[in-house]
């Protein structure tokens, strides 16, 4: 069954929210930044903690680009509060990847009376475990939860993640979830803003995508200092120089 046909079966869910977002045609590669994902593969979280318009979204769909693993991705909003609602989601990941998987948890979701979120949350790691292959979860915008079951089971999740399923949370804020647990146990990778901050050389890169080599070298520095490296401020600072002669006036008038 192919994943559409898969997702399609899947109601009332929407089936948008599974798809990976692609980077914007202005998006320039990142080493530095994709190092920071290297450690994900040996350890059971990567948390991208950074506020808005830092490009934490673009910046784990460009690393996934690079490994040659099955991902599922799952974008939240406030609509996922509901317990029920979030594991039908994060199912829905998992089957567009594997057929089939989490049909036990499904069957619970479906039960008169939900079962305690440890109940949910044992059964849906029975179902990662029973995974014929490995797998890379990405929880985008988990900010929006709120929801202390839904925190209770993804908690009891990452304490017991099988070896073969990577868990990749963005947020805006630190989750409330066993960081601290984690990170001492050597568990979780951390990128946050400081790390996805544009470089000057990196800013000249994006510029060269609009301007000639010239141009963007003088205006980059320009903008890296006025949008502090500023992910969404330096791309629509880029956008705004398309087809223009730029000089850096202009670069200082768009910084101000």
């Amino acid at each position: 069954m192919t994943e559409s046909a898969e997702l399609e079966t899947i109601s009332p869910l929407l089936v948008t929210k599974l798809h990976r977002p692609r980077p914007s045609a202005l998006w320039v590669a990142r080493p530095r930044v994709m190092a920071g994902f290297e450690g994900g593969l040996h350890q059971r979280l990567v948390l991208i903690s950074a506020p808005a318009g830092y490009g934490k979204t673009a910046a784990v769909s460009q690393w996934l680009d690079t490994v040659d693993i099955p991902s599922a991705w799952y974008t939240l909003d406030q609509h996922d509060n509901d317990l029920a609602t979030f594991l039908e989601y994060v199912l829905a990941t998992m089957r567009a990847v594997y057929p089939g998987a989490g049909r036990p948890s499904e069957l619970m979701l479906r039960a008169p009376d939900l079962p305690s979120p440890e109940r949910l949350a044992e059964s849906l790691l029975h179902d990662l475990v029973a995974l014929p292959g490995p797998l890379i979860l990405v929880l985008d915008e988990y900010q929006a939860i709120l929801n202390p079951d839904i925190h209770t089971v993804m908690s009891r999740v990452l304490q017991y993640l099988p070896s073969h399923v990577h868990l990749i949370i963005t947020t805006r804020t630190d989750p409330p979830l066993p960081l601290e647990r984690l990170r001492g146990r050597g568990q979780m990778s951390e990128i946050r803003s400081a790390d996805l901050r544009f470089t000057t050389q990196e800013t000249t890169e994006l510029l060269r995508g609009v301007l000639d080599d010239a141009e963007s070298e003088g205006i980059a520095a320009l903008l890296e200092e006025s949008t502090e490296g500023w992910a969404v401020g330096l791309q629509l600072a880029a956008a705004s120089l398309r087809g223009w002669h730029a000089s850096a006036a202009m670069a200082r008038g768009l910084s101000r």
